[in-house]
């Protein structure tokens, strides 16, 4: 079974399991945080709206931090994954970032962006095109790491995978915490809906990433 290190969900509700690090719940009744790390914090202005409700981020200058989670790292692989309703009115809107290490976000409103060690030279980027801004969507990018050579894959959906291989990284981790929401200080704020989303030590496969899509009611 896979260790699941972080995981938040807004609208699939379901038991903390024994390998969860973080779960949180928003759906229907008074919210609720478990953390190895510590807190589930929301910083800034939020709401829950819609049916199920859902938590609204507004782009400006609301995110979710996660006190303690300077741990966690994508040096020996991992998963991240997320449901998420992004809106075109911004075009750049982050969701999982860890300064200088990786960050999975929406760019210009048309790419699902990965990028592992950010701000970094060389940093080694990986773009999925033609998002449906607007629309319901699973966004998951999934690093296997084999020696010093890194792929990462990018789903959207579970569908129709962004694989890119880089060959003989120097892998730096660094003590930033793990923000969900934004970006570099004040910018890449997310503007949209967020059902969940889920931090993993371990690269899932493809048929773990769609099990995940079938949990959550939101349709996809």
């Amino acid at each position: 079974m896979k260790k699941v290190l972080l995981t938040a969900s807004i609208v699939c509700a379901f038991a903390l399991a024994a390998e969860n690090v973080i779960d949180c719940n928003y759906a229907g009744q008074p919210p609720a945080a478990q953390s190895k790390f510590g807190n589930v914090v929301i910083q800034g202005e939020t709401n829950m709206a819609g049916k199920p409700a859902v938590l609204v981020m507004n782009g400006k200058n609301n995110y979710i931090s996660f006190p303690g989670s300077n741990k966690f790292t994508l040096k020996n692989g991992g998963t991240l994954y997320a449901v998420i309703k992004p809106q075109a009115k911004e075009a750049f809107g982050m969701t999982f970032f860890k300064n200088k290490e990786f960050l999975l976000g929406v760019y210009q409103n048309k790419f699902l962006y990965f990028n592992l060690m950010p701000n970094s030279k060389p940093d080694y980027p990986v773009f999925l095109p033609k998002l449906e801004m607007g629309k319901w969507m699973s966004v998951a990018a999934v690093v296997k790491v084999s020696g010093k050579d890194y792929t990462v894959t990018l789903y959207v959906n579970g569908k129709k995978p962004v694989t890119k291989t880089f060959k003989n990284i120097d892998y730096k981790a660094t003590d930033s915490e793990i923000t969900f929401g934004r970006g570099w200080g004040s910018t890449w704020h997310f503007d949209g809906a967020v059902a969940s989303f889920k931090l993993f030590d371990t690269p899932l496969s493809e048929k773990e990433i769609k099990a995940l899509d079938a949990k959550c009611p939101i349709k996809l």
